[in-house]
């Protein structure tokens, strides 16, 4: 599979491949090589995903529309309660 891209040249190319977008976009690293992109208005967002396939360095970047989830793994010893952290 290879090394993954490192964010800054993803950034680079999607922001030169992207000219059409007039708001900002946050790229944000969310681990297992992903990244979630934050677009500033939802027109934007609908016409990144118009006009794609994309492509970073020659290999396929999929663009997919999702739900961001949190995953929060606790060690053992430490409970959420009401959102605020209990040791046990």
């Amino acid at each position: 599979m290879g090394d993954p891209l490192p964010i800054p040249t993803i950034i680079h190319k999607t922001r030169k491949d992207w000219y059409f977008v007039k708001g900002h976009v946050d790229y944000i690293d969310v681990g297992n090589d992903w990244i979630m992109m934050r677009f500033a208005n939802a027109e934007d967002r609908m016409l990144v995903f118009d006009h794609g396939p994309y492509h970073v360095n020659g290999l396929n970047f999929v663009v997919q529309s999702g739900q961001p989830s949190l995953i929060l793994t606790l060690p053992p010893s430490i409970e959420l309660t009401n959102g605020l952290e209990r040791r046990v």
